[in-house]
C-alpha cells in the first residue's frame, strides 16, 4: 500500500484537467477503501474510548443549553468515520459533529493511519492547490465523487487524524474557547468577492440581488472597511503532556515542548509501542452548559456600524475612518 501512495504522489504533479483529476481522485478513494478493508478485518485497538458529540445549533443561544455526549461509539464505527466518512446511525447530517476520543494501537494500525493521512494530503492538494477547479467547483466535485454524499464538506473529507508516536504522560479532553471568526475586507476586496458569487446557473433573483449589493458597496468611500463575524460553536480540544520534551515545528520554526493542544474532532491515535495506556492518565470530556457563555476574545466589531447583510455573507459591519 505504501508503494501505491508514493505512486499517487508522483502522479499529482502531472494533473492538468478535470478528467485527470477525476481519475486521480478515484484512485485515492480506491486506495482508502483498500486500507479500510484490510484494517477492518482485524481492528482491535489496545485501548479505545470515544463519544459522539452532538451540538444542537438551534439551542446555542438559549440560557442553560447543554452539549450532550451520546452513547459511546464502537471502534469499528469510528474507523468507518475516519476512513469512509460515513454518517453514524444517530448523527444528524446538518448538525455540528465531533467524535472526541483516544486509541492506543499496534504498529501495523499506526502505519496504516499514517498512510490515511498521506492520502488525505494528496486529496486536499489535488483539489485546492491546482488550477483545475475554482473555489466554487471544489465542494460539488468532491460530493459527486465521494459516494454521492450531498452533505459532505471539504474539511470533513481531508481532515487528518492526530498521530502520537512519543511517550505520553497524560491526555485531557477539554472545551475550546468560543472564538468568533472575523474577516476584514477593503471595499475593492468585497466587490471582487461579490462578483465571484455571480453565476449563470443561479436564479435571476439571485444575480439581480447581487447587482443591487454591488451597487450598494460601490456607493461607499473607497477607504471603507468591512467585517463579517461568524460565531464558532464550542468544540473539543485535547491537551497532551509528554514524558519528555519533543521537537515541534510551526510555520518553519522549531521549538522544544512537553505539552501540546490538538483538535478533538476525531480520536487521536497513539502508538502503543511508545505509550502504555495503563500508565497514561486520561481525563474524558464532560457535558457542559457553561461553555456557551465563555467568550474567548473581546468584541472587535464594537467600533463598526451595522451594514445590510449581503448575499453569500454573514452579518456585515462597516467602518469609515
Amino acid at each position: 500500500m505504501q508503494h501505491e501512495v508514493e505512486k499517487l504522489g508522483k502522479e499529482l504533479k502531472d494533473l492538468s484537467n478535470k478528467e485527470h483529476l477525476r481519475l486521480f481522485f478515484f484512485e485515492c478513494l480506491s486506495c482508502l477503501d483498500n486500507i479500510s478493508y484490510e484494517m477492518s478485518k482485524n481492528f482491535e485497538p489496545d485501548y479505545y474510548a470515544a463519544y459522539l458529540l452532538d451540538i444542537d445549533l438551534s439551542v446555542e443561544k438559549n440560557d442553560g443549553a447543554t452539549i450532550s455526549l451520546d452513547k459511546p461509539v464502537s471502534a469499528n464505527a469510528c474507523l468507518d468515520v475516519i476512513l469512509k466518512r460515513e454518517l453514524l446511525d444517530n448523527q444528524h447530517p446538518k448538525r455540528t459533529f465531533r467524535l472526541p476520543g483516544v486509541m492506543f494501537v499496534s504498529d501495523d494500525i499506526f502505519q496504516n493511519m499514517k498512510l490515511i493521512n498521506d492520502l488525505k494530503d494528496l486529496i486536499k492538494t489535488s483539489i485546492t492547490r491546482t488550477n483545475i477547479l475554482t473555489k466554487r467547483e471544489r465542494g460539488k466535485f468532491a460530493q459527486s465523487m465521494y459516494h454521492g454524499r450531498s452533505t459532505l464538506s471539504l474539511v470533513e473529507l481531508y481532515r487528518k487524524v492526530v498521530l502520537i508516536n512519543d511517550p505520553l504522560e497524560s491526555v485531557a479532553f477539554t472545551w475550546g474557547v468560543k472564538v468568533p471568526q472575523i474577516k476584514t475586507y477593503t471595499r475593492d476586496e468585497l466587490l471582487l468577492a461579490l462578483e465571484e458569487l455571480k453565476h449563470p446557473d443561479r436564479s435571476y433573483s439571485w444575480n439581480y440581488g447581487l447587482d443591487k449589493d454591488i451597487a450598494l458597496v460601490e456607493s461607499q468611500p473607497s477607504y471603507a472597511k468591512f467585517r463579517t463575524r461568524r460565531d464558532i460553536p464550542p468544540h473539543p480540544r485535547v491537551n497532551l503532556k509528554f514524558c519528555k520534551p519533543i521537537t515541534v515545528e510551526h510555520n518553519g520554526v522549531k521549538r522544544e515542548t512537553d505539552r501540546l493542544q490538538k483538535h478533538g474532532h476525531l480520536p487521536i491515535i497513539v502508538h502503543s509501542g511508545t505509550s502504555d495506556f495503563s500508565s497514561v492518565d486520561i481525563t474524558g470530556l464532560r457535558s457542559s452548559s457553561a461553555v456557551f457563555e465563555r467568550e474567548g476574545r473581546p468584541d472587535i466589531i464594537s467600533d463598526y456600524q451595522a451594514f445590510p447583510v449581503l448575499r453569500g455573507f454573514m452579518p456585515m459591519y462597516m467602518k469609515v475612518d
